[in-house]
């Protein structure tokens, strides 16, 4: 097994612990915590990319001016998909999440068809249109469809589009991500604060070393999603990006969450798109 492949199932096994994180600091708005996601994300990502030897190495990033702009795109659709997943964790919707990251990766391989020309076969047609039938299914028979899980896939699969065109270490990689978002955090979380609804008014004792983790549990999955995507086909990345959904699906059972018939429909047919879909993959692999 190849140390990129061990990257990115690592990345992907610790975002789908998560949501255990994020339910200790539920009583934070949630655009707070991703403020503070962001900027201990930056400063947690720039102490390790540049304070070393890489440092100066690193630096000479910044003058890529097409790097920079592509990653200044990267950070707004990483920044929508981490808002909404905290939102989604802390008001109860892990199961929506869930899905979300069920969904994402049927629309990465149709990206990968047509932004990376990767061909795909029967099977990996038909697990697009098993998982859109769901949701139209869902649609016909109760007039409503899992917004929040569409919402939340689409820029998370954007942006997995655009760092597999960017050849930088992850750590920096994320550092330049989260630097674009530092300030209108930084004036967020000043403004929450002096309304009386930052942290200074929730967490108490041990509870306060929870902000600065929210960067380091950042920052570590991310850094591994990076460096992992460089060394694998997009098509293996999107079949492995089922591990951490998976793992969220026995967290919501856990936290007492209740599938609505619209979730189960949904489900139901993700489930079986990603077998259909698997077994494409591995056909593919073994052409």
């Amino acid at each position: 097994m190849s140390r990129y492949l061990l990257y990115f199932i690592a990345g992907q096994t610790i975002w789908g612990l998560l949501p255990v994180f994020w339910k200790m600091l539920s009583r934070l708005d949630p655009v707070y915590l991703l403020s503070v996601r962001i900027i201990f994300s930056a400063a947690v990502c720039g102490l390790v990319a540049f304070v070393g030897k890489e440092g100066a190495k690193n630096l000479a990033y910044f003058h890529d001016g097409h790097l920079m702009k592509k990653l200044g795109a990267a950070s707004i659709f990483i920044t929508m998909n981490w808002g909404l997943y905290i939102m989604a964790v802390n008001t109860g919707h892990i199961f929506e999440a869930s899905l979300a990251y069920f969904i994402n990766p049927i629309i990465c391989l149709l990206f990968s068809a047509l932004f990376f020309k990767e061909p795909l076969n029967g099977c990996q047609k038909a697990s697009a249109v098993v998982a859109a039938a769901g949701i139209l299914l869902a649609f016909c028979l109760y007039g409503d469809v899992p917004w929040l899980s569409l919402i939340m896939c689409f820029p998370f699969a954007v942006y997995s589009v655009i760092k597999k065109t960017v050849n930088v270490p992850g750590m920096v990689s994320v550092f330049i991500e989260s630097l674009y978002m530092v300030m209108p955090s930084a004036v967020y979380i000043l403004w929450m604060n002096g309304k009386g609804a930052g942290a200074s008014t929730v967490l108490s004792g041990w509870e306060w070393l929870l902000l600065p983790m929210t960067g380091i549990l950042t920052a570590i999955p991310m850094a591994l999603f990076s460096a992992g995507l460089r060394g694998i086909s997009f098509s293996v990345a999107s079949i492995l990006m089922y591990l951490s959904p998976g793992i969220q699906i026995f967290l919501a059972l856990f936290y007492g969450e209740m599938l609505s018939p619209i979730m189960l429909i949904n489900f139901a047919f993700v489930l079986v798109a990603v077998v259909l879909y698997s077994v494409g993959t591995i056909r593919g692999r073994g052409a």
